[in-house]
């Protein structure tokens, strides 16, 4: 019996009648039953959508590299706890296999492209949490009872019901969500707009396998019976079409060749999928140009400015959704420990700007120069840690008028 198995064996029920619903559910999900285009849009050809990709790498790879710290609440100030054990789980070693940076990269991964990221907690004698084991969303179907408590049931991979878990086992990591307790799959959400990119990309690749146009007619005055113009239709293909095309053709018996000439422009193929890359990073709230899509407009400015929205914008809700299901399901969830990203990397400017700001905040006593140090990564030095007065402000309480002797 496998590890969950035995944890979930109080749980054990005779019918997998919801799992095998939920694996339904997932199958008919992502058919081609009310995609448009006709294609059929399934978790694995939507990420062979470059934009689908580049949108879940972008968000996935980015809160996942960013170091989780674990801070005391002490009134205003946020107080590291250098070495805590969740700190510890969440950035070096979730589990046995896996890196903290690879844990957190799945289960927002999952949480991104299928609306929600599931893992196991288990504990340790003391009842500790000891490692994370990530669960794909397709072994999960979660549902509210009537209590308003959720509850899991989690399959293997092959379908079969392992055991119904609580709240207190599964850390789930849920997307935007309109019941409240599962995430929308953005795969189905935007089933369309993928749907479509697919349907384009294997159209214009059709197209330039073809040289670029469709074919021709070949036409000739002579009566043909069926037999012989199904032969030379399939002749023709062979000969000049796939890796054969732009070969040269040498016609007899009367025949003419017409071509049907169509380019790339004509049949807006390249406007099409401009399009489509802009209307699939709508629906995962990531900005065109951090999937290396951008007008002839841009600049470096606003290039810098599009970057800094995209942390403010897209990731930080992101963040902010990953340190609560930290705090709740890692911590107690009301305090005074709680979890925060550091997001300092990804938010400073240039260092000419921060050489003003920080010779600013050093001169105007904002700042001490050893506080300086450390926004910079750098180790303290002695005499550094008070503040400096500039020479023409006087601390408040002295009296100018009578100077000490």
């Amino acid at each position: 019996m496998s590890f969950l198995g035995r944890l979930a064996k109080p749980f054990q029920r005779r019918t997998s009648n919801a799992v095998l619903h939920r694996l339904d559910e997932f199958a008919g999900l992502f058919s081609n039953e009310g995609s448009y285009s006709g294609v059929s849009v399934t978790r694995k050809n939507a990420l062979q959508v470059a934009t689908v990709f580049a949108c879940v790498r972008v968000l996935s790879e980015g809160v996942a590299s960013l170091p989780v710290r674990v801070v005391r609440l002490e009134g205003t100030t946020r107080v590291p706890e250098l070495g805590h054990p969740v700190a510890v789980l969440l950035n070096k070693k979730p589990n046995a296999w896996q890196t903290g940076l690879e844990f957190r990269e799945t289960l927002m991964m999952h949480a991104v492209l299928e609306g929600n990221g599931y893992a196991f907690k288990v504990r340790g004698a003391r009842g500790q949490i000891v490692e994370l084991l990530p669960l794909m969303p397709e072994q999960v179907s979660v549902q509210q009872m009537p209590d308003y408590e959720l509850r899991y049931d989690v399959s293997d991979h092959k379908g079969a019901l392992i055991g119904a878990f609580t709240q207190k086992d599964i850390m789930h990591l849920r997307g935007p969500s309109r019941d409240g307790f599962e995430g929308m799959s953005a795969v189905r959400v935007a089933q369309q707009a993928i749907g479509l990119s697919i349907a384009t990309e294997r159209s214009q690749a059709k197209l330039h396998s073809n040289g670029g146009r469709p074919g021709g007619l070949l036409s000739t005055d002579a009566k043909l019976q069926p037999d012989q113009l199904a032969k030379l239709r399939d002749a023709w293909d062979v000969a000049f079409k796939g890796s054969n095309q732009f070969k040269t053709a040498v016609l007899d018996a009367g025949f003419k060749f017409m071509p049907l000439a169509m380019s790339g422009v004509d049949s807006q193929h390249l406007e099409t999928r401009r399009f489509e890359i802009e209307e699939v990073c709508r629906f995962f709230n990531v900005f065109p140009q951090m999937v290396m899509h951008a007008d002839k407009t841009s600049t470096y400015a606003s290039a810098e400015a599009f970057f800094s929205a995209h942390v403010r914008q897209t990731m930080q809700p992101w963040l902010k959704r990953c340190e609560q299901v930290y705090d709740n399901h890692l911590l107690d969830g009301v305090g005074p420990l709680e979890t925060m990203h550091d997001t300092r990397e990804l938010l400073k400017p240039s260092a000419a700007d921060r050489e003003k700001f920080y010779r600013t905040m050093a001169e105007i006593g904002v700042y001490t120069r050893n506080e300086l140090r450390e926004l910079e990564g750098l180790a303290p030095l002695a005499g550094l840690d008070e503040p400096l007065t500039p020479m023409n402000m006087t601390p408040g309480g002295t009296n100018d008028e009578n100077p000490t002797p």
